[in-house]
């Protein structure tokens, strides 16, 4: 049976709490700032997301991807396998643990070499492998190789519990097709006794809220767990007032993001970007090209410093790209994707021994 993450009642994580909840751990910011110690002190972010594409064959309405990809300058880019193999290798190098996340601001199946990339990864790190794809790509023959690879969790984006309401959201794609990828993977996951976590995605908004639930009871059976996610606006670009809303953000006291202690961002271009959210190339949110510097310079680096700091001290003044931003609110320090892999697919507090004291609020 799949287990339901449920989504909280949202709290203001500035407030001092004493008391548990069963499912969400209240973070004050007393506890706020001592996470915060300790995640950067790593070496290396718990998380490394790796967009190694832009191209995508879907044009989601939650997603800016659609008509960033219809603008006349855009030119379809990837990763390539040189800075790949480097971003692993350094990961290798150090023995801390780490999610690498294959997806971001295209498809990662459109990418040539995605499973190659894949298995190079799971051959050559001890990292814990994540693909998050709209499966519309999945054929039996690229099921069987994510199978075969050992890859630790499949993440796959659906939106929808009906082909009416999917035909609307996932703008392009076949809805009975991916169904029929799905069932493919399940049942040959099953006759091969394999590893591979399983986990499907409904990102909550007005267009498809009404079928959430029933989503959630349609999915639980059949995959490790169910995800109901916040919806973000990827910096303004869309659906801003409706996220502002669902989020509650202009109600909440603003607190610091938390994904600048918790995760990076590789592009297809090789610049490492503090801000997974931003999609729009606007250059502040680039740290530094993952060809001719590393992570941990990075990680470690007075920039990133710098703008941890002004989030920790409210500096959100005109011309500080984080300023109109409001998708804050729907990221929270007590929660977040890490955890939900280490709930899945480790069992333990792996990803993030800070929150082990009280794991037995989120197994």
């Amino acid at each position: 049976m799949g287990r339901h993450y449920k989504e909280p009642t949202r709290l203001n994580y500035f407030d001092i709490r004493t008391s548990r909840e069963k499912e969400r751990l209240p973070v004050g910011i007393d506890e706020m700032s001592a996470l915060q110690r300790r995640l950067s002190t790593r070496r290396l972010p718990l998380m490394v997301v790796l967009n190694i594409t832009n191209a995508c064959n879907l044009s989601c309405v939650h997603c800016p991807q659609s008509f960033l990809q219809a603008a006349d300058d855009f030119k379809v880019r990837h990763m390539d396998w040189q800075c790949f193999e480097k971003i692993v290798h350094e990961i290798s190098d150090n023995n801390e643990p780490v999610l690498l996340r294959f997806t971001g601001d295209g498809e990662p199946t459109m990418h040539p070499r995605l499973f190659d990339m894949l298995d190079f990864a799971k051959e050559h790190s001890a990292a814990t492998i994540n693909l998050t794809t709209n499966a519309t790509k999945l054929t039996r023959k690229r099921c069987d190789a994510i199978l075969s690879q050992g890859i630790d969790v499949i993440d796959i984006s659906i939106d929808a519990l009906t082909k009416p309401v999917y035909e609307q959201v996932r703008k392009g794609g076949d809805f009975d097709q991916l169904l029929a990828n799905i069932s493919y993977l399940l049942s040959q996951r099953e006759a091969l006794r394999a590893g591979t976590k399983v986990m499907v995605s409904f990102v909550k908004h007005d267009t498809n809220k009404e079928e959430a639930d029933s989503f959630v009871n349609f999915w639980k059976p059949q995959v490790n767990e169910v995800m109901v996610r916040s919806l973000h606006s990827a910096v303004g670009l869309v659906k801003s007032e409706e996220s502002k809303r669902l989020s509650n953000a202009e109600k909440l006291e603003r607190y610091a993001c938390p994904h600048l202690w918790k995760r990076l961002t590789i592009d297809f271009n090789h610049d490492v970007k503090f801000c997974a959210h931003e999609w729009s190339g606007n250059k502040d949110v680039i740290l530094g090209n993952i060809s001719s510097t590393s992570l941990a310079s990075i990680w470690r680096g007075e920039n990133l410093q710098m703008i941890r700091d002004r989030h920790v001290s409210g500096d959100h003044q005109d011309g500080f790209i984080c300023t109109a931003c409001s998708d804050w609110a729907a990221s929270r320090w007590d929660w977040g994707y890490e955890l939900l892999i280490d709930r899945v697919v480790h069992g333990e507090a792996k990803l993030m021994p800070e929150f082990a004291d009280d794991w037995s609020a989120y197994s």
